[in-house]
């Protein structure tokens, strides 16, 4: 609602409608010709709407301005008590009995008589201006559709500290339910708040699509500045804070319109794979960019938010494609393989060449998941994932203990209990001694005895006299006993057997009485086996005993190296723990083995290099504890020349910084570069951890889930490229950097999280196994894999002043007259604001708009700007309207582009004062500005703040219907 516009309340009344036509259009009572009803006008009669004739098409014609007495194009309509309200009927509403138009009883259309109510005004609304304008409606009552034409309020609500509470839960539920434009009267309806209230409620209302104060004639005036001096300026701050995001507000209500997005929504539909957020009710996002969690509890001075970690579904769902293979059906398949959003099928259509190589090529690695085609062990071999603590036991009998259900725990009284009873049972000779059936064990002890095994492990009580639980709580620590007993032979590599597995446990159980007749049998040793996962292999290597010594001394350095670890981590809290290693590849990868025909003495394989099976690149990785994959992978190169060509471009992508010297391998300088340019932001003091020489492969987080599968996946590429004689080079520059690029972006997808974190878990970082997990190697053709690109670090921005805020928990202090709304902007995102704040928002529709840009963790962010006349329908035709999609990009580590495309042909007078960036880690040495059509210009004016990380551009001065470019570096 803009300042210049009125609105009337129009409810339910006693008039000369009803007499100038009969009472055709009102609703009868079922034995009488009128229904007369009390509502706050007094005596009132009740319009029938559903009449289309004598009712709406009357009721439409009353809003013409000739008839409509003091009415204007601004003024507007609010449809009150339209449910309908009868204050002297039943349930305060109308008689179900009541006849409506053809008859209808009410009890059939209660439901719906207050949407016919406000729809036949909103029509009555359009046609007095011919269907120009856009008429504006509030309505208390509505029903599915509503929002097509009216907007909604939550209804008389009270001062009270918990209507102020619920008000966000019910205003979400009507958001996701459809209803867009919502809100709940500021102050309470009934009721005197006191200032503390107001003041917290008008923080809330003002970010709510529909914000209105309104209060109950009978209550005390409430204007602000009736209240101190201090909560009038806080009253104020806060509807200029409304006034400044109107922009923002249009943008998200054209996506609405468009789309169906809510303006206002729940934390889940942002960030769905948090389920912790499925219960949040005092937070909200307003579109996609702000979070919002204001006070609303009597006498808080602060408040706990949680800002999530991770992107959520909604991040980089627009990244531009870049495309992996030429012809197309490359990029098909692997799309559908890993799923990646960034490599989606070509928009063009397949030929049918193409769409048989896509379909081979998706047989092929088919084939490779489901392990029909042979490929090195090492490469299919899955990661090895341990269960934890299990409750399986291996048991001194050789028959396997079947799977129980959950029972109480055996006393030694109830042992004896139920043995007596089991035992009870009289011989035909009189005496006693014979056995209950299981049947009737059950019967009697239903609690403890579930299964017939149950009944098993009473006659082996009655024989041994251990309680059965107290047996395998000491069978599980012997079988944990022989592992570790093991393992310590293992790590001294001496040659191990069964039968040595057979000792060790016979000889632990006598030392600790675990069993009395425990033979470790066969069948345990086997079953032990598999529980813990040990199996037979071909020794690959033979080594020294000094080799095994200096073993020792890498594993009691690793040991240190974990110590001084966890130290830094516990002097540390909050601490952002990466690893990095540099990993070789030769530029062209294939399996060393292939199918050949039984017999074969000689398996040849043709490749398109020889030397590229020999020369390698560098790849350096960089996985977080937590399990997420830093955005940005390095990669080395080996050129001539110890430089990239500076006359021919090479390729590039957003995920990929690219260094290059006379040799493939990365120089301590190279290294020093990208960790101060590309991995570890500025002004962040960093502690590096080097694994011992001759550790990495026995504590190197990467090494030990990584690396190998990073391989595996791209010899698969490799090989999919000849069988399928696909004209694509491999081992060329820019084609090798687009692989490298489309793999790594495939490894950093959500789903394979808990395999990142397996790395630091079997180093020995992790204390805690990962939940179960599928390596890349072995993901599945068919399962689904939609949250591909948006797998990154979340990233927060204060609102009001652009201070960056770590995602996580937070106490945010928010003292009642000066604090601004908790409000946090999301990295990535891009929000249009007018800052010129004027008593009416019909007068700042022209104005010049500010740009808050608040970067991802990938230097990237996203936005849009809308503006169409604001008053008529002009927007639907003719594309009378300007929509401006504007993006940022981190080009490089030491520069940047923000564009702007606008489409549409509406001649929107506002143009850009200021640019805002947010997250920005060093300042530029210049900014240029090209707009389209027009020759490069320099831009000046701008300003970088080093504390706050903020690079603010002052008057670009470019209107939003051009298109514009501009550069910085």
């Amino acid at each position: 609602m803009d300042g210049r516009n009125e609105m009337v309340e129009c409810s339910s009344e006693k008039s000369t409608f009803g007499l100038e036509m009969g009472v055709a259009r009102l609703v009868n009572e079922p034995t009488a010709d009128g229904l007369d009803g009390h509502c706050w006008p007094g005596a009132s009669e009740y319009l029938d709407f559903f009449n289309p004739k004598v009712t709406r098409e009357y009721w439409i014609a009353q809003f013409a301005f000739d008839r409509y007495e003091g009415s204007t194009e601004h003024l507007f309509t609010w449809n009150d008590m339209n449910e309908p309200s009868v204050f002297s009927g039943p349930e305060v509403s109308m008689d179900r009995d009541s006849i409506h138009y053809g008859g209808m009883e009410h009890r059939e259309v209660h439901n719906i008589y207050g949407m016919q109510y406000h729809t036949a005004t909103f029509e009555g609304l359009l046609a007095r201006t011919g269907g120009v304008d856009r008429p504006f409606l509030l309505s208390r009552s509505g029903f599915i559709g509503t929002q097509r034409s009216a907007a909604i309020w939550t209804g008389d609500n009270a001062a009270q500290w918990s209507h102020l509470e619920i008000a966000a839960p019910m205003t979400l539920s009507l958001s996701i339910a459809g209803i867009p434009f919502v809100g709940a009267d500021v102050g309470g309806f009934f009721g005197n708040p006191s200032e503390e209230m107001l003041v917290r409620w008008y923080h809330v209302g003002a970010w709510q699509p529909f914000f209105r104060a309104h209060a109950h004639i009978d209550t005390r005036r409430r204007e602000p500045w009736l209240f101190s001096e201090k909560a009038m300026e806080s009253i104020r701050r806060t509807i200029r804070e409304r006034y400044a995001l109107l922009p923002y507000w249009y943008a998200i209500f054209r996506e609405h319109a468009e789309h169906g997005q809510p303006p206002m929504r729940p934390l889940f539909y942002e960030f769905p794979k948090e389920d912790k957020y499925f219960d949040t009710q005092d937070a909200w996002m307003v579109g996609s960019a702000l979070l919002v969690h204001p006070v609303v509890a009597e006498g808080a001075t602060s408040v706990k938010v949680t800002l999530p970690e991770n992107d959520g579904d909604k991040a980089f769902d627009s990244l531009p494609i870049h495309t992996m293979f030429s012809p197309k059906s490359v990029s098909a398949a692997l799309a559908t393989h890993f799923g990646n959003a960034l490599v989606s099928p070509a928009p063009s259509p397949l030929t049918d060449e193409e769409r048989r190589m896509f379909s081979r090529l998706k047989i092929l690695l088919t084939e490779k998941e489901q392990g029909l085609i042979e490929s090195e062990e090492e490469d299919e071999e899955a990661l090895v994932q341990e269960s934890g603590d299990s409750d399986s036991d291996y048991d001194a009998e050789e028959d396997e203990k079947p799977e129980q259900s959950s029972r109480k725990p055996w006393t030694k009284e109830l042992c004896d209990k139920m043995l007596e009873f089991y035992r009870s049972k009289d011989l035909e000779d009189g005496r006693r001694g014979a056995s209950q059936s299981f049947k009737r064990m059950q019967n009697r002890f239903r609690a403890h005895m579930k299964t017939e095994y149950d009944l098993t492990l009473l006659r082996k009580y009655e024989k041994t006299g251990v309680i059965p639980s107290e047996r395998y709580s000491a069978m599980r620590q012997l079988a944990s006993d022989v592992r570790a007993k093991l393992g310590e032979k293992m790590k001294k590599g001496v040659p191990i057997h069964d039968t040595d597995i057979r000792k060790i446990a016979l000889d632990l159980n006598k030392l600790n009485a675990a069993s009395g007749n425990f033979k470790a049998s066969a069948s345990w040793v086997s079953k032990w086996k598999v529980h813990h996962r040990i199996v037979s292999r071909k020794v690959t290597k033979f080594v020294t005993r000094k080799a095994t010594k200096d073993r020792e001394k890498v594993l009691k350095q690793i040991d240190e190296l974990r110590i001084k670890f966890l130290a830094v981590v516990r002097k540390n809290p909050g601490i952002v723990i990466i690893n990095a290693d540099q990993t070789g590849q030769v530029k062209e990868m294939h399996s060393t083995r292939t199918l050949a025909e039984e017999g074969s003495k000689d398996v040849v394989v043709e490749i398109e290099s020889k030397s590229a099976t020999t020369h390698s690149v560098t790849v350096l990785p960089t996985i977080y504890l937590d399990g997420r994959q830093h955005p940005i992978v390095y990669v080395h190169l080996g050129e001539p020349t110890g430089s990239l060509p500076a006359k021919k471009a090479v390729y590039g992508n957003k995920n990929l910084v690219i260094g290059a010297s006379k040799s493939h391998i990365m120089n301590r300088e190279a290294a020093a570069r990208y960790f101060k340019e590309g991995l570890v932001p500025k002004g962040h003091k960093v502690t590096i951890l080097n694994i011992p020489k001759g550790g990495t492969s026995l504590a190197q987080p990467l090494d030990l889930c990584y690396n190998q599968q990073w391989k595996c996946v791209m010899r698969r590429l490799n090989d999919a490229i000849l069988v399928h004689d696909i004209d694509f080079v491999l081992h060329t520059r820019d084609n090798l950097l687009r692989c490298i690029s489309q793999v790594y972006w495939a490894f950093g997808a959500p789903m394979f999280k808990e395999y990142r974190k397996y790395g630091w878990y079997r180093g020995g970082f992790l204390t805690t196994h990962p939940a179960p997990f599928v390596t890349p190697p072995k993901r599945k053709l068919t399962a689904p894999m939609v949250h591909f690109d948006a797998e990154w670090p979340s990233r927060w921005f204060d609102y009001h002043t652009g201070a960056p805020r770590a995602a996580g928990e937070h106490t945010i202090d928010v003292p009642l007259y000066d604090a601004h709304t908790p409000v946090w902007q999301r990295g990535g995102t891009i929000v249009p604001t007018w800052q010129r704040i004027r008593r009416s928002a019909w007068l700042m529709r022209a104005d010049p708009i500010t740009l808050l840009v608040a970067l991802d963790a990938n230097g990237g962010a996203k936005g849009v700007v809308y503006m169409d006349d604001g008053k008529t329908h002009a927007y639907r035709e003719g594309q009378q309207y300007v929509e401006a999609a504007m993006e940022y990009r981190t080009t490089s580590s030491a520069s940047a582009t923000l564009t702007s495309k606008p489409v549409g042909k509406f001649a929107a007078k506002n143009w850009i004062e200021k640019i805002e960036i947010r997250g920005v880690h060093s300042a530029p040495t210049a900014v240029t500005l090209k707009v389209d059509g027009e020759s490069e210009q320099s831009l000046g004016g701008w300003k970088y703040d080093k504390k706050m990380q903020t690079l603010t551009l002052r008057k670009p001065a470019v209107l939003i219907t051009r298109g514009y470019t501009i550069d910085m570096w």
